[in-house]
């Protein structure tokens, strides 16, 4: 009888070991479930995370700046205020013609049409100066080229009328008709250089050519 009964103990232990592993296995089996249960049940809002923004693409930054800023970083600073002085320069010019055109017509002497014509031959001086200084941009070479035989051909049409004495009132107002001709090329120059400054975002003086045309 003493072995069924040690037998018997042993079965039991063992049975309560096995009862126990297998208890906390089905013990352990339940949290998890418990746990994924509850995990799927979260809703974790999403987060958007902000983007880098993209670099600018520099064809883009140029097309959005303003043409004639840019080119004006081009234009030498020199080139761009001998624009504007050969304006103001036109605008003597002119009123010089106004005076020619006044003096040829009212038929007045030599001494008068001279003072007139020296005051255009220093303007002529003055210009040839100014139009070297706008050649120094390239965008500018050709009509800073032009003016330069415009100042040009009107110093020398100067100097030729200069060379008369200045009692000899028809040669005076003969040079006066010619340098009226010559003086008529500056419509053409003004309009061009209102081009070129219009590019570089400048505005030039106005300029009254009635007197040239």
């Amino acid at each position: 009888m003493g072995v069924p009964l040690k037998r018997a103990s042993i079965l039991i232990a063992a049975g309560f070991v096995i009862g126990t592993f297998a208890g906390a296995a089905l013990t352990s089996g339940v949290i998890t479930t418990i746990i994924a249960t509850a995990a799927s049940a979260i809703s974790v809002p999403a987060i958007n995370l902000p983007h880098a923004s993209a670099s600018p693409n520099p064809s883009q930054v140029a097309s959005s700046a303003a043409p004639s800023a840019l080119v004006s970083v081009l234009a030498p600073p020199a080139a761009t205020s001998a624009l504007t002085q050969t304006t103001l320069l036109d605008i003597r010019i002119v009123a010089d013609a106004a005076n020619l055109l006044h003096a040829s017509k009212a038929k007045a002497h030599a001494s008068d049409i001279a003072a007139i014509i020296r005051s255009l031959a220093t303007d002529a001086t003055i210009g040839m100066d100014q139009a070297s200084r706008l050649g120094a941009w390239p965008q500018a070479a050709v009509i800073a080229a032009d003016r330069t035989a415009f100042y040009t051909k009107l110093a020398a049409t100067a100097q030729g009328a200069l060379q008369a004495s200045v009692t000899n009132d028809k040669a005076y107002r003969r040079s006066a008709t010619a340098m009226l001709s010559v003086l008529k090329r500056l419509v053409d120059l003004d309009s061009r250089s209102r081009g070129l400054a219009a590019i570089i975002g400048v505005t030039l003086p106005r300029v009254d050519l009635s007197p040239v045309r």
